[in-house]
């Protein structure tokens, strides 16, 4: 148990390292401005997506049911994600937590149908299913564009700034 928290400790060392060296590579780039949100929203994201993909793994070999493990996996995933925007990519917006977490819930929902819609067409009509890499080119299509109705709504809906 002991080396398995170790473990645990190493791997969230390094992806703190990694999140701040790929922020300063990026941060470096000239006339970020408004970039430098986007980027924190997208590596906050990234992040969320490793919880959910690590408490699906933690679950499954736990013996959780698959369908209920990944329900739950999900919900930790944009619990991550909720909690990395709200204390990092938004920490100077200040706002209701639970109208946050509502909203934020919402439009992650929103983000998914969309993905899902964009994914559909591609495979079904456009791309194609036939080989893996269109599949998966399909799917990162899909996030993108999920990313890209995500990304406004909370910037300017769920962590908009409120006057106390």
């Amino acid at each position: 148990m002991r080396s398995r928290r170790a473990w645990v400790r190493r791997v969230k060392r390094l992806a703190l390292r990694l999140i701040r060296f790929a922020e300063r590579i990026i941060l470096r780039l000239p006339g970020l401005g408004e970039r430098e949100r986007m980027v924190r929203y997208a590596l906050m994201g990234g992040i969320g997506v490793l919880a959910q993909l690590s408490m699906l793994a933690l679950l499954v070999l736990l013996g959780v049911q698959k369908d209920m493990a990944n329900l739950l996996a999900i919900e930790t995933g944009i619990l991550t994600s909720f909690m990395g925007q709200r204390s990092y990519t938004f920490q100077d917006r200040k706002g209701s937590f639970l109208r946050q977490i509502l909203q934020f819930h919402a439009f992650t929902l929103l983000g998914v149908l969309v993905q899902m819609l964009v994914f559909i067409l591609l495979t079904d009509h456009l791309l194609g299913h036939d080989a893996l890499w269109k599949i998966l080119m399909s799917s990162l299509l899909g996030l993108l564009a999920g990313f890209m109705v995500n990304y406004p709504l909370n910037k300017h809906i769920t962590f908009r700034d409120e006057k106390r």
